[in-house]
């Protein structure tokens, strides 16, 4: 409604609309009839439209694979074509609220940890395109030029010290801990997991207890995006070496 109040020529798209109402709006993004259409995921995958110049998300996706497969609906006739990404931080903490409505416990735990994933590409210091890339295991050294990270570059600082920390904690707990007891290893917490895993006798046990988690979580972040580490669904996100 807002958009149509403003001159510009659109519909809405969702599930609940009649069946006859959905197709006739489809032919019409198809034909150029309509320029914007505003849609939940309902809008479907295989829209056979080459001439997509923008796609625009207001809240982020369950999952990367959600993410690479909507943006990849622009530009498919090579021409330039533009992803917006709005992002609140309560966006978070409604979407995970919505995962954990699930009445399935195994499929709510892994859908969980995929949106952790969506979240570190959220949270990215470095390009974006290296993030989706690294994810998928196609591991790219060279930035894409086009992101708000290339175009915007955040300021860095020689972390290899900080990285080494973290890959040898990995090492050393045999790659059996998610992100946060990697980092209550290096942190040195007390708790009962570490405790019954030995994890308080391994010689990175607290070498880090001088930065905050969220340093560590950070750093943590920066060795997925890079491809230094990868977490596993398999096993609960535990990260492991690449």
């Amino acid at each position: 409604k807002t958009l149509a109040s403003k001159g510009i020529n659109c519909a809405a798209y969702h599930a609940g609309l009649e069946t006859e109402i959905r197709n006739r709006i489809q032919d019409q993004f198809a034909k150029d009839d309509i320029q914007v259409v505003v849609a939940t995921v309902a809008f479907g995958l295989g829209i056979n439209k080459s001439n997509v110049r923008y796609v625009i998300h207001f809240e982020p996706p369950k999952t990367l694979e959600s993410y690479y497969q909507e943006i990849g609906r622009a530009g498919r006739d090579g021409l330039p074509a533009e992803a917006l990404f709005l992002y609140d931080e309560k966006d978070v903490e409604r979407i995970n609220k919505r995962i954990m409505e699930g009445e399935n416990e195994q499929r709510v735990n892994v859908e969980l940890q995929r949106f952790q994933a969506m979240r570190g590409f959220v949270d990215a210091q470095t390009c974006r395109r290296k993030v989706v890339l690294n994810y998928f295991a196609e591991f790219t050294e060279q930035g894409c030029g086009n992101c708000d990270i290339c175009l915007d570059p955040p300021s860095q600082f020689d972390a290899t010290e900080a990285a080494q920390k973290v890959l040898s904690c990995v090492f050393r707990i045999e790659q059996c801990g998610d992100i946060e007891h990697v980092v209550a290893v290096l942190r040195g917490e007390v708790n009962e997991k570490i405790r019954q895993l030995g994890h308080d006798k391994v010689s990175t046990y607290g070498i880090g207890k001088d930065k905050t988690p969220g340093y560590w979580f950070s750093i943590v972040r920066q060795l997925i995006h890079l491809g230094y580490l990868q977490q596993d669904i398999a096993t609960q996100s535990s990260l492991c070496l690449t």
